[in-house]
């Protein structure tokens, strides 16, 4: 705040009222929570179909009980873990990237960038969406699949917390890529080229063990392969990685991508401009 005083100017610090942080904050997270709702039909239910399909083909190309087991589960519940894992990457980094594309398109950024908004409350509401939004889908995952599948819970506790750090990360990740690019196009280009390679790298139907020692060593920095196997140690209890290496890393890059997030919507890059 600025005050006039025997024609001086004196600048007095100002405390910010957390009161319009919560509002806009809370704002923002629901703009992206109504945005789930409305589309329902490609947010919810499409994952829910294709890890149904996935399943489906898996028991009926492999086998089931003839495929034997893996960890000491049926091949088929293996799979399952891994798949709603899986779906926690997709989903949590479509809707992030696809949040800051659209507004980019339509014009809608300048209502995000005119208000005084900071952008820790802008990065974090929308990567907590993507969160969210994962949240629902593994939980939907558990209720419909429990019918067909013996799917056991090993800890519901590490469920929540792997599930969140693995959808924070990727929620993080899209937001840096909806930041840089402007087309869809170039979102579909780095999931077919980036996110997908990855995804299949990380042992969602299979051990990582059977890959050859320099692809496992690789392994070790990818992201979405310690994500797919500590969600899968919260449901199976058992996995083919360290879970505690797996969660210290996953907490150090979720800080490590969400700031790179923040500094790029901060510094207005291919926003602004």
């Amino acid at each position: 705040m600025v005050k006039i005083q025997n024609n001086n100017y004196k600048i007095h610090a100002v405390k910010p009222d957390l009161r319009y942080f919560r509002l806009i904050f809370w704002t923002l997270f629901l703009k992206e929570f109504k945005r789930l709702k409305s589309t329902y039909l490609q947010t919810i239910i499409s994952p829910l179909v294709t890890t149904g399909l996935f399943l489906t083909i898996f028991n009926l190309a492999i086998g089931g009980a003839e495929r034997g087991e893996v960890l000491n589960f049926p091949f088929i519940t293996f799979c399952c873990a891994g798949l709603i894992a899986s779906s926690v990457v997709n989903s949590s980094y479509a809707s992030s990237s696809s949040s800051m594309i659209i507004s980019k398109i339509n014009g809608t950024v300048i209502d995000i960038l005119t208000p005084p908004i900071s952008p820790s409350e802008f990065v974090t509401a929308i990567v907590l969406g993507s969160v969210a939004r994962s949240m629902i889908i593994v939980i939907f995952s558990v209720l419909v699949f429990s019918l067909f599948i013996d799917l056991p819970i090993y800890n519901f506790f590490y469920v929540f917390v792997f599930v969140f750090l693995g959808a924070f990360i990727m929620g993080s990740i899209g937001l840096i890529s909806g930041i840089l690019l402007d087309k869809f196009e170039s979102q579909a280009a780095v999931t077919n080229f980036l996110i997908q390679p990855l995804a299949l790298l990380s042992g969602t139907f299979y051990l990582t063990e059977k890959l050859p020692d320099i692809v496992q060593k690789i392994n070790i920095a990818n992201p979405i392969y310690h994500i797919v196997n500590t969600v899968r140690y919260g449901f199976l209890g058992a996995s083919d990685t360290s879970v505690k290496f797996g969660f210290f890393y996953l907490v150090i890059l979720s800080c490590i991508f969400w700031f790179v997030a923040y500094i790029l919507f901060a510094k207005g890059v291919r926003i602004k401009n």
